[in-house]
């Protein structure tokens, strides 16, 4: 960090300057340190923390004498800390930062608790969405009031209290080992008296993925069984614990969507009849969700072969359709995206259904519909527009807190999120027939692409890790191959091979995960 002096810009001359130097000296002696804290939590990263402080102090000097009010200068300066640090999120480089584990310290904090649990307290403050923790460091490090928070952020007292919130429920979902406290969602426990494990972790990966040759299921990890069952499997989950989620049409019985709990030999733990709107699962593995025939939507959580069966009929011309577990997902507080067909402008609203029952409209922000949320909940990625007769289908992605779009394009669509949320893994804007043409990596915040792969027929892409993806496609001569891409740029590996004749769908590998 560099000194008051250094910090100094050539403006002004004579009586005014020497004024100003002196007093914005004493200023930046006095309150550094703590402003430097702010920037820290902010950023979570101490070099991008000294760099958005010194140009925030930079802007402060310009506009010494426009800010009137003396006691307004923290204000002033925490503004633009917010929005440089909002800025940096949105740019291309930032996604290889890692945050790391050791709040600065400084001679205008005390500190009376241990290393360790600072970290921790760092570690899941750190995971929240960028507006989230500008929230939770301004409110509850700083102790601003909500109308002092709305001022810096310029937002209103209700988005404040909303983003407050939410950041408080993420935080309660990612630390299951929060202990005491107020039970308050708009309260948080003081910097000087945390109360949260030092175990606590940003959201996990989710298990890794699968896929389906010769009537058998494969991981990335080793494990293998054979399907047990005899007919279309258009769904694989695999939960945490080494439990797996088929949808399948299984032959006979009118070939109803039927949904089996699965554990590693294969063995069938239970059989559930279901709509065939799909399964979802959120990203952690720890809870997989459907629609049953009577329109409740139901939610199995690991360990477990018989799932909740939420206490609600969702109504509507056609059977809904599950579109995501939301984040923080535990055995306590989970909520499914739905959509349901019912008279909207649209054809069409989400609700967001919790384990009671209750159910919460979700405003899609824009979006004709949900494709996927990031497993931090910070973004969310969909269809903004949609044109059959010029084929022309957009898609974007935008911060589900705010609906403020960060990108959108009407080249490439479907995106998902990687495991660490920092990319999505797209595909052709229109799919229809016979496969699709290419797959690609794009930045998640600014929509770069990152790493494109065509090649043959592509059949379908899911994410591998955050370091590469899984692509299943067959080359011109007929082969079906399972491919490993790295987004970094390198070769891509094959995975499998399954002979077969171009054009022919027998041997397709399926993707599931």
């Amino acid at each position: 960090m560099r000194s008051a002096t250094e910090v100094r810009t050539d403006v002004g001359t004579g009586t005014r300057r020497e004024r100003v130097d002196v007093e914005f000296t004493a200023y930046l002696e006095a309150r550094q340190g703590a402003l430097l804290r702010t920037a820290y939590l902010l950023t979570g990263d101490r070099h991008q923390a000294e760099d958005v402080l010194q140009t925030a102090l930079a802007k402060l000097y310009l506009s010494w004498d426009k800010v009137q009010d003396r006691g307004a200068l923290d204000g002033y300066v925490r503004r633009i800390l917010v929005n440089e640090t909002t800025s940096l999120w949105r740019r291309p480089w930032k996604r290889r930062e890692r945050a790391t584990d050791t709040i600065p310290d400084t001679a205008a904090v005390e500190e009376t608790y241990d290393e360790g649990q600072r970290a921790a307290v760092w570690t899941v403050v750190s995971t929240l969405p960028p507006k989230a923790r500008a929230v939770v460091v301004l409110r509850y490090y700083e102790g601003l009031t909500e109308s002092e928070t709305a001022d810096v952020l310029g937002v209103s007292v209700g988005t404040v209290k909303s983003q407050g919130s939410r950041a408080m429920g993420l935080l309660r979902d990612r630390t299951p080992l929060l202990v005491g406290g107020s039970t308050s969602e708009d309260t948080m426990p003081p910097v000087d008296a945390p109360t949260v494990s030092d175990t606590a972790n940003p959201v996990p990966s989710g298990p890794s993925a699968a896929w389906i040759v010769d009537g058998e299921v494969r991981t990335a990890d080793g494990t293998a069984f054979e399907l047990p069952v005899d007919g279309e499997v258009s769904y694989l989950l695999r939960m945490a614990g080494d439990q797996w989620v088929l949808g399948a049409y299984p032959e006979g019985a009118g070939r109803e969507f039927q949904v089996l709990v699965v554990d590693s030999s294969g063995s069938v733990l239970s059989t559930h009849p279901a709509t065939d709107g799909g399964l979802v699962r959120d990203d952690a593995g720890s809870a997989v969700g459907w629609i049953d025939e009577d329109r409740r939507p139901r939610i199995l959580v690991p360990g477990s072969d018989e799932p909740f069966v939420l206490p609600v009929v969702l109504e509507g011309r056609a059977a809904p359709s599950p579109r995501e577990i939301l984040p923080g997902c535990t055995t306590t507080s989970c909520r499914m995206l739905v959509e349901v067909y019912d008279g909207s402008p649209d054809g069409s609203s989400d609700l967001v259904v919790s384990l009671d029952g209750t159910t919460e409209p979700l405003e899609r922000l824009g979006l004709l519909s949900i494709t996927d949320v990031s497993p931090d909940g910070a973004l969310v990625s969909g269809l903004v527009s949609a044109d059959e007769m010029t084929f022309e289908y957009c898609s974007a992605v935008l911060e589900l807190a705010t609906g403020t779009e960060l990108w959108s394009t009407c080249d490439a669509g479907s995106f998902r999120f990687s495991p660490d949320s920092r990319s999505v893994l797209g595909a052709d804007a229109y799919l229809d027939g016979f496969g699709h043409s290419f797959a690609e990596v794009r930045d998640a915040r600014d929509g770069e692409v990152v790493r494109g792969f065509e090649a043959g027929t592509v059949f379908d892409e899911r994410w591998n890790d955050d370091e590469s993806f899984l692509v299943s496609m067959q080359t011109n001569a007929g082969e079906n191959l399972l491919l490993r891409v790295p987004v970094d740029g390198g070769e891509p590996e094959v995975v499998e091979s399954v002979p077969g004749t171009p054009g022919d769908p027998e041997g397709i590998i399926r993707l599931g995960g």
